[in-house]
């Protein structure tokens, strides 16, 4: 890249190390960024080798740096960092951080006087956690030479005051795709436009992961290693200063905090007072320099899972960084001036340096807040109790992502009772068992225990009208986020939250140990697995592998003294090869699932084994389709699911050669959502080639905005259609709704067998509203959207797409679409009622009454195929686990349940 950017000096900037810091004094025996890399910071972006290769030699080469590895991502590049302080500080390390440990932890200290007078403060410096957004890591690199080498006064108050963590490289993986974009699209000549390819990069962008996750969205989720590694890490040090710096749109200038609101109401004010101390700070060195900057105005926090939002729930202050963007070179902005690389980095490091000082003349007082902040959370009344499940692998997977936080987990010795609120809101007294999940709040991270779980977070009534007033004007608000993110919810686990600190008999909760067993008989005629844990899947996917025959219960049955729902997997014997039984032992191990050998195909209730009311399983030949248009985080989810969480063979296709590509490989296609809709993803002729390929028996799954666009009256390619099409028929949908629960009527033996036919009442007729009126209410609703609110979807539970799941469960709903459904159409998931449709998040009055009882999951026959389609991300950010379970249902029982397969030759 050395080539393109080398003629970046016409741009008559004058390098020097002192550029950075002015009047700066430094050890000669430090080796200079411009030594190793072969050009000065702020010439050119570093890759990520010459970045890892430079903080190496500082760790050599310094007394006052240390050199860590922390994780390692997707791609097999380090996560490394640095630590910094005074050869002293260094020195009495370990001392240190036992120290910081125990302020920590205020229930075994109760004086922290002494830690606080004699200890440094810790400070984490986070850099371009977006990989595109690269002068921060630039800028790490020029922080951590000043730190290394600097020996004037406020760089050794820094050193002496602070234990200092540089990440100079949050997303090395997206940092080199948009590093290696660049390079390729350059020529020799430096282009200032703003609008240049380099500027924005290419599809799939810089800012995202190997499996397009925003990590920055990903810091209690910790769905990805990159997340993972930097909270392990975070939880050893307990920094008392947290900075994620970014990167904004290049007509911008540096956005600092405090944020605007909504901020969430569990940050309490001591952190907000920080804010404004360390901005001050930062306003006065940005003013002596004479660069622009503001804060607030577009960035609120209410959000928890932002790397400059977690800490503040953990006793630190957290500073986010958003500076304007360039490609590495130069972008002329509206206003005539041009945005150098060099003075991208520079203020990111002027940032960095203002806020070290900060934290550095106030350790004592960040120490003391941290301590206090902390004892408050202990002390907090109230905790989450979670109940015993069958799907024990899910459970146990949202534990771990607990405890990897360092959140304590206890299980219940005996049975409880408590007043307790459910995901409704309604308080009610309800049982406990032995074994129930105990999430106490009063524990350090009590507030941040809270923040994350928390099933209902309120906006003020101000930002409300805010929301409103900008929505009724410009036709969108001000949420910068989701709304609702409660991760109990979304792991779709029986959950509820009493405010009262009970006194119960616990242990700390083990985790479940893989202990499955495969229970046999020498005379066995069949094997069946429940099909209640999500583990079940994996179990399906090997068997699958091993080319076992498999089926599934499609109604409940009783055999040999034990009961088994609907989707329970039956293995018969006679179908299947001589080594099953190995086969089976091998899955066992791999799954701890239990499964269990028949002796008999007779059942005591319910169906024999050998009736048709067992399904032969398919197994799915998986296509996904990605390209330039697809959503980034839809098809990334997706493609992590599968690939990463289950290790299942997917092939991903480019829509734009699916008119020639032969789809007779594969019996299910997977459509994410798109950005921009699907009509040109998918023309006529492509479409056309797909209504042959689902009529020959593919299993076509669509999700969002895919959805839409087969249900949109201009594909006719679904039968479930948009609300906003079908206005004029709302009156023959509510009947069909109506219709749907006609089974459940009861039973009059006396007009049955005795032809007495019951009185009916009188139907109080309702005034309807004309067309022109309902066009125009529904046009205002579609205003007011779910804003990433948590809503409530009712399951049809006789249908195989929720096989192991139960009544309902809580769906992420972040879109203006709406979808109506009804016979030949089978909706297997539909959202609640208005009352109890809203669980978390934001949902105005306006919406409920368009979003209610609307489908949410549609199954639908088309020739020997069918079409699923989800309204909304099934696997949402890779935590809606609920929802997730959906889409694995479609996938690995919808070949063998909803489509016809063709018998083998």
């Amino acid at each position: 890249m050395k080539f393109i950017f080398s003629l970046f000096v016409t741009v008559s900037i004058v390098f020097a190390q002192n550029n950075y810091f002015p009047n700066g004094t430094y050890l000669q025996d430090i080796p200079t960024p411009e030594s190793v890399l072969g050009f000065n910071i702020g010439e050119q972006p570093a890759r990520y080798h010459e970045a890892l290769g430079y903080i190496k030699v500082l760790a050599e080469k310094s007394p006052r740096v240390q050199f860590f590895v922390q994780g390692e991502t997707h791609e097999g590049r380090t996560l490394s960092y640095l630590v910094i302080s005074s050869e002293e500080n260094i020195k009495n390390l370990d001392k240190i951080k036992s120290n910081i440990n125990k302020l920590s932890d205020p229930r075994s200290l109760s004086n922290p006087k002494q830690i606080v007078e004699s200890s440094p403060a810790v400070a984490w410096m986070m850099y371009s956690i977006h990989g595109n957004e690269i002068s921060g890591t630039d800028a790490s690199l020029q922080l951590a030479y000043q730190l290394a080498a600097g020996t004037d006064e406020k760089t050794m108050n820094i050193l002496n005051n602070l234990i200092v963590g540089i990440d100079p490289m949050e997303n090395p993986d997206g940092r080199e795709r948009y590093l290696h974009q660049v390079q390729q699209m350059s020529g020799k000549v430096i282009n200032s436009d703003g609008q240049k390819i380099q500027n924005s990069g290419l599809w799939p962008s810089g800012r995202v992961n190997h499996y397009l996750f925003d990590l920055n969205r990903d810091w209690f989720i910790l769905s990805q290693p990159e997340s993972q590694a930097r909270v392990k890490t975070q939880l050893e040090w307990h920094p008392q200063l947290v900075v994620d710096a970014h990167e904004m749109g290049s007509q911008s200038t540096f956005l600092f905090n405090p944020p605007r609101e909504p901020i969430n109401n569990n940050i309490p004010e001591s952190v907000r007072k920080w804010w404004d101390i360390f901005a001050d700070d930062q306003r006065n060195a940005f003013d002596e320099n004479n660069f622009s900057y503001y804060s607030g105005e577009w960035y609120d926090d209410l959000y928890v899972g932002y790397g400059s939002a977690a800490p503040n729930y953990q006793g630190a202050i957290a500073i986010l960084y958003e500076q304007a963007h360039t490609d590495g070179t130069v972008i002329k902005r509206h206003d005539g001036t041009n945005l150098t690389y060099h003075k991208a980095v520079k203020q990111q490091f002027t940032s960095s340096v203002s806020n070290l000082a900060t934290a550095a003349n106030n350790k004592n007082d960040l120490l003391n807040h941290y301590f206090s902040f902390r004892k408050k959370a202990s002390n907090l009344n109230g905790a989450y109790y979670i109940k015993p499940s069958e799907n024990v692998g899910r459970v146990s997977k949202l534990i771990e992502k607990l405890q990897l936080q360092g959140i304590e987990v206890s299980v219940s010795k005996t049975s409880f009772s408590s007043e307790v609120k459910d995901y409704s809101g309604k308080t009610k007294s309800q049982k406990f068992p032995k074994g129930t999940i105990v999430i106490p709040l009063n524990q350090p991270l009590g507030t941040y225990i809270h923040s994350i779980f928390e099933f209902d977070p309120r906006i003020k009534k101000e930002v409300l009208a805010k929301e409103q007033e900008k929505i009724e004007k410009q036709g969108y608000g001000i949420m910068y986020d989701v709304t609702g993110w409660s991760m109990l919810m979304a792991y779709g686990v029986d959950a509820y939250f009493s405010n009262t600190s009970e006194s119960i008999k616990t242990e700390p909760y083990q985790g479940k140990k893989n202990t499955g067993k495969l229970t046999s008989t020498n005379n066995a005629v069949a094997y069946i697995c429940e099909f209640s844990d999500d583990n079940s899947i994996k179990a399906l996917q090997m068997m699958f592998d091993a080319k076992l025959k498999v089926r599934s219960a499609i109604e409940p049955f009783s055999i040999e003294g034990k009961n088994y729902d609907r989707g329970t997997l039956l293995l018969r014997v006679n179908e299947n090869p001589s080594d099953i039984k190995t086969q089976l032992e091998n899955i066992v191990t791999a799954t701890g699932l239990n499964i269990i050998g028949l002796s008999t195909s007779h059942s005591q209730k319910g169906n024999d084994l050998g009736g048709g009311y067992f399904a032969l399983l398919e197994e799915p030949k998986i296509a996904l389709l990605t390209g330039t248009k697809i959503n980034i985080y839809s098809k990334g989810t997706i493609w992590n699911l599968l690939d990463n969480e289950y290790g299942q063979r997917i092939t991903i296709l480019n829509y734009e050669w699916l008119g020639s590509t032969d789809l007779r490989k594969y019996n299910v296609l997977l459509l994410p959502s798109s950005w921009w809709g699907y009509s040109d993803i998918l023309p006529k002729h492509v479409l056309t080639k797909l209504k042959t390929w689902v009529k020959g028996g593919g299993t076509l799954i669509s999700i969002g905005s895919a959805s839409a666009f087969l249900a949109d009256s201009s594909s006719g390619f679904s039968q479930a259609k948009l609300k906003r099409q079908s206005l004029k028929k709302l009156s023959e949908y509510a009947e069909a709704l109506e219709d749907e629960s006609l089974w459940q009527t009861k039973i009059d033996e006396k007009a049955i067998w005795d032809g007495i036919i019951p009185k009916k009442k009188d139907a109080k007729k309702e005034e309807k509203a004309d067309f022109k009126t309902i066009k125009k209410q529904d046009k205002r609703a579609r205003l007011y959207y779910p804003k990433g609110a948590i809503l409530k979807v009712n399951l049809n539970e006789e249908h195989w797409l929720n096989f192991g799941l139960g009544s309902s469960v809580s769906a992420l709903v972040q879109s203006r679409n709406a979808f109506l459904s009804k016979k030949p159409v089978k909706t297997a998931g539909r959202f609640s009622d208005a009352a109890d449709l809203r669980q978390s998040g934001l949902l105005w009055p306006q919406a409920r009454e368009r979003w209610a009882n609307t489908a949410y999951l549609t199954q639908e026959s088309m020739g020997n195929g069918q079409i699923i389609m989800f309204a909304n991300e099934p696997i949402y950010r890779s935590y809606f686990y609920g929802t997730a379970r959906l889409l694995l249902n479609a996938i690995y029982l919808g070949p063998g349940m909803g489509a016809d397969a063709v018998n083998e030759w």
